[in-house]
């Protein structure tokens, strides 16, 4: 029995929720154990079967998984960390 699985390039563009561009966010594909950064235009590519999960972390961000599919833009979520509350 042969089987087969493509491999796909996902792409997609990686923005905070007032749409400036996120550079250095990781993207992980951990069932592949595959790593790879946003670049300074928060762009990715990671070659991953369509419906991998993917994990997006970037600092100060809530980690965001989702499941691949051909350009896909993710929008990061609210800060972790109220820093207003913080600091009183």
């Amino acid at each position: 029995m042969i089987v087969s699985t493509l491999i796909f390039a996902q792409r997609g563009k990686v923005v905070d929720k007032t749409g400036e561009p996120q550079a250095l966010c990781k993207v992980t594909a951990p069932e592949l154990n595959l790593v790879t950064y946003t670049d300074f235009d928060g762009i990715y590519e990671i070659d991953v079967p369509e419906g991998t999960k993917l994990v997006f972390d970037y600092v100060s961000y809530e980690t965001l998984e989702v499941i691949s599919k051909d350009s896909m833009g993710v929008t990061l979520k609210d800060p972790k960390i109220n820093f207003s509350s913080t600091l009183k």
